[in-house]
């Protein structure tokens, strides 16, 4: 998913230093643009800004995490193919374990015991995704398509029609 496994500069802001905080809240936030979406490969997301608002609650055995994101994506509409601003606002929880065993699933994560740090630019990247609906339209944001696709096709629709209708008109049968 990330085009470097080093991990680039811009995602370094995401890396948190669990290690060294003392359990208990602590809060993060961040700004998301382009350049985030950038360093990750096949992102769908080209265009973005987003503020992102993180709860970290520390604990002996694992990390809570409550994410606020707010803002919009790009995108096209798939009706009309104009791009519009596409509004997020969201709130999720991912849990941080630490284990031996580091298989993830849908809600918890793993990490191994005596990690240092987390970085959480991986989540913020499937949350934003995950927000995206599979269709998206101007009625999406309240607002109608400016270009009327629907009434264009239909007089392309009409003219294909009667234009079969004329040339069967003029088939002559013996």
């Amino acid at each position: 998913m990330k085009k470097s496994d080093s991990g680039s500069s811009n995602l370094m802001k995401f890396v948190l230093p669990i290690g060294s905080l003392k359990e208990g809240n602590h809060h993060y936030q961040f700004e998301i643009d382009d350049s985030f979406f950038a360093d990750f490969e096949d992102s769908i997301i080209e265009q973005a800004k987003l503020d992102v608002e993180l709860e970290l609650q520390k604990r002996a055995s694992l990390l809570e995490l409550h994410f606020d994101l707010k803002g919009y994506i790009q995108t096209q509409c798939d009706r009309c193919l104009e791009n519009m601003d596409l509004g997020i606002e969201d709130h999720q929880r991912m849990l941080v374990k630490y284990s031996e065993s580091l298989e993830d699933d849908l809600e918890v994560s793993y990490i191994p015991f005596g990690s240092q740090e987390l970085n959480v630019s991986t989540f913020i990247y499937e949350f934003a995704h995950l927000n995206i609906p599979i269709t998206k339209t101007h009625e999406d944001i309240g607002e109608d398509c400016p270009v009327d696709l629907e009434s264009f096709l239909e007089d392309e629709e009409e003219q294909q029609t009667s234009s079969v209708w004329d040339t069967l008109k003029d088939l002559k049968t013996d």
